[in-house]
């Protein structure tokens, strides 16, 4: 197994530990209101998905069959890292920040950091899956020209 797909594999490890050990923390989630209706689900959920999605590539880079380019899949890997990165950070700061009682609901400017830190945190996973998509595709296409 290449150095990539061990990466994978202990981000995916690492990312399921941190789901695990949230279950010790108190309930906390992301709730989404729209209208009359509230959708809601845990931090668990999410973690444990992208701890998921984690083991899935580590699985398709390292069976060897799909001839991945090499540098997309370090590019892939760094981006979605960098993106879970930032959105257990930002994500953390907000739940500490929403457990202190303060006198006023500013998050002030490490807190607007923060905010934007966990905001952007998603497009950038997003769009290294995208990039993921499209090197799969041009993997695939270049097994078929073979």
């Amino acid at each position: 197994m290449n150095r990539v797909a061990s990466l994978f594999a202990i981000v995916g490890l690492l990312t399921v530990a941190l789901g695990l050990f949230t279950t010790r923390l108190k309930p906390f989630g992301v709730t989404i209101t729209h209208g009359n209706s509230a959708y809601g689900f845990s931090v668990q959920f999410v973690l444990y998905g992208i701890a998921a999605l984690f083991c899935v590539f580590t699985c398709l880079n390292s069976a060897g069959y799909i001839p991945f380019d090499k540098t997309s899949v370090q590019w892939h890997f760094w981006l979605s890292t960098f993106g879970v990165v930032l959105f257990i950070a930002g994500f953390a700061w907000l739940y500490s920040a929403g457990q202190r009682p303060e006198s006023s609901p500013n998050l002030g400017i490490k807190g607007t950091i923060m905010a934007v830190s966990y905001l952007s945190s998603i497009p950038i996973f997003l769009i290294a899956q995208a990039w993921f998509a499209v090197a799969s595709v041009r993997a695939l296409l270049r097994m078929r020209h073979i």
